[in-house]
């Protein structure tokens, strides 16, 4: 305990640090599809500030979120940037709306996960810093 106050103190001296604290969450209804959780992925999309790209005819789906592509088709593997990275489940078109498993909005944008199973609905939370929208909660961050 003696380190912290130290380590504090040379922070300030090399311009400090501010503490942030990211003040957002998203609660959204979750839909169990063969006893696996899933979100509609527009109003996950929207409520973030992401410029998105729906085509249901095609079973296509492109979100850009914070500089980062992701693409998502009818299988379980999204191609992230330019990295594939698969997905707990595939997505699932419900008519126009791409639902997808709770991993893919983790993985899309970079978000905690917790869950309100009374309730039925997942909270999401910032796991870096963002520009995203302020709405409740707060998570304190070290920012430069």
């Amino acid at each position: 305990m003696r380190f912290f106050p130290y380590f504090l103190s040379v922070l300030g001296a090399f311009g400090g640090a501010q503490i942030a604290f990211a003040q957002w969450s998203l609660t959204m209804p979750i839909e169990t599809i063969n006893g696996q959780p899933y979100v509609q992925l527009t109003p996950v999309a929207e409520a973030l500030k992401a410029t998105y790209q729906s085509n249901p005819e095609n079973h296509t789906f492109t979100v850009y979120y914070q500089g980062r592509d992701t693409s998502l088709g009818e299988g379980s593997i999204v191609l992230l940037g330019s990295q594939w990275v698969p997905l707990s489940v595939k997505p699932y078109w419900d008519g126009s709306e791409l639902l997808v498993p709770l991993d893919a909005i983790q993985k899309i944008f970079v978000v905690n996960i917790r869950w309100r199973l009374q309730a039925r609905q997942v909270v999401f939370t910032p796991l870096i810093p963002s520009d995203a929208p302020v709405s409740e909660g707060a998570r304190p961050l070290i920012r430069d």
